[in-house]
């Protein structure tokens, strides 16, 4: 089993966690004596010690190695099966309530163009990162328009993982009748065809993450005069590629402004009656500028406090241990969740270069080329026939903008960031990946404590 295979499971169990761990402390002893390597030396003498080092520990890391294996061997049941299962859907946030949020211009701009008479059928992508009420959004917009269509159906594209599963659920909602006989793609294709020929239909998919999916059931479908199709994804890059031509368009949903923040939080901390007493007001402040217009952390950390005792220290002890709260134990562990499904999805060749961003302090933006030369002079950059380092660390940066993970903060003239940088609470949860893969070790304040013979970065 490879160590890169291992790191893709995302959901090992904690026998299996440790072992994981154990494997990459041996692949960075690895690369230490890999870098001694490679350092010269002034006189003979000196090199030949170095070498004899070098020896001494090549041995031993063999030794650990065959440890590690026999434990594996010891723990048989420790099985590894590669984690194929797309990450788990969440509810809506806000439940319908769109005037509460103020998302209404959305939405009314969405019904729009479902409802705008053109002959030939549309598409329309929802893409945003992960917790900004997508699925809300377009919720609301398929309840006012799916009466006026012949045929509607919503479908939650993560919880089917193949073109096989989406076909299949799209002909026995259209149909309205279960299929019982296993059918191919061809066959299912032919059928959905059959059920909407020459008929008015609006579909949502909800929640995409593989572009093979969506080109399976675009090929699926006629071209029915005045039909829609919604599609919401945290993946820009899926929808950037999908775009061939006029009739495929991609809304981009933005964070809540300050102002809709602030309602929405105060509405959920203070239930009673939305207002926010004045001596709440600096660190409710404070809170939400962690948020940053995010509605998934605003409603959840606005729901915890609404349980708490609405007192200055009860509200700052939970500003001061928002990391530790997100965490998988803590209670905010549902926003890890949603936000961690984002990295989970990325190759593997991506994670390191998006763990990075945790050495980075959260109020400074990282110079783009900066950012691309320190990932290259880390080794993260893969080379690519024909094409610089510098030009493949920039499709990697781009990948990840498009991805919704990484935001950038200015544009040149020609388009490109020139900074780059990444959401408060997405930090939050790379700083609790970075702990926990031993990638990095950050130090807020004070003499750096946890830092172990291991610590393979230091961010001060």
């Amino acid at each position: 089993m490879k160590l890169r295979d291992a790191a893709l499971n995302n959901d090992p169990d904690h026998l299996f966690t440790v072992w994981i761990q154990n494997v990459r402390d041996q692949a960075y002893a690895i690369e230490d004596v890999l870098d001694l390597f490679r350092v010269d030396h002034e006189s003979v003498w000196c090199r030949f010690k170095k070498r004899h080092s070098i020896s001494n520990l090549i041995k031993d890391i063999e030794g650990r190695l065959q440890r590690i294996q026999q434990t594996k061997d010891r723990y048989h049941t420790m099985t590894f099966t590669p984690n194929t299962d797309l990450p788990v859907r969440v509810e809506p946030l806000f439940n319908g309530n769109v005037e509460a949020v103020n998302i209404e211009e959305p939405v009314n701009k969405l019904i729009s163009w479902a409802m705008e008479p053109k002959q030939r059928l549309e598409v329309m992508f929802v893409v945003g990162m992960a917790g900004l009420g997508k699925t809300t959004l377009v919720h609301s917009v398929y309840e006012r328009v799916k009466k006026r269509f012949d045929r509607h159906v919503w479908i939650t594209a993560s919880n089917s993982k193949t073109e096989l599963d989406i076909l299949t659920l799209l002909v026995e909602e259209f149909g309205r009748c279960p299929i019982t006989q296993r059918a191919d793609v061809p066959a299912l294709t032919h059928k959905l065809r059959e059920l909407l020929l020459n008929r008015r239909y609006v579909i949502v998919l909800d929640d995409l993450w593989v572009k093979e999916v969506w080109e399976s059931v675009r090929l699926a479908l006629p071209d029915g005069k005045n039909s829609r199709i919604i599609i919401t994804t945290r993946r820009g890059d899926i929808a950037n590629s999908c775009r061939d031509g006029d009739s495929i368009d991609i809304h981009k949903l933005q964070p809540l402004s300050p102002e809709s923040a602030e309602q929405l939080f105060h509405q959920k901390a203070f239930s009673r009656n939305g207002r926010c007493p004045s001596d709440l007001e600096e660190v409710s402040k404070s809170i939400l500028l962690k948020c940053d217009g995010l509605p998934l952390g605003i409603i959840e950390i606005g729901r915890l406090l609404s349980i708490k005792s609405p007192t200055k220290i009860e509200w700052m002890t939970l500003h001061d241990s928002l990391e530790s709260e997100l965490r998988s134990t803590g209670k905010l562990s549902n926003v890890m969740k949603v936000l961690s499904a984002s990295y989970k999805d990325l190759p593997y060749h991506l994670r390191y270069c998006f763990l990075y961003m945790s050495i980075f302090p959260e109020s400074n933006p990282v110079k783009r080329r900066r950012l691309v030369r320190l990932w290259i002079a880390e080794g993260f950059v893969l080379e690519k026939s024909g094409k610089t380092l510098e030009e493949v660390g920039e499709e990697y940066l781009n990948e990840l903008i498009e991805r919704n993970l990484i935001k950038a903060n200015e544009l040149d003239f020609d388009g490109l960031p020139t900074s780059v940088g990444v959401h408060s609470l997405m930090l939050k949860m790379i700083l609790s990946l970075a702990h926990e893969e031993n990638f990095c070790t950050v130090c807020t304040g004070g003499a750096p404590r946890n830092l172990t013979g291991n610590t393979r970065r230091l961010s001060i």
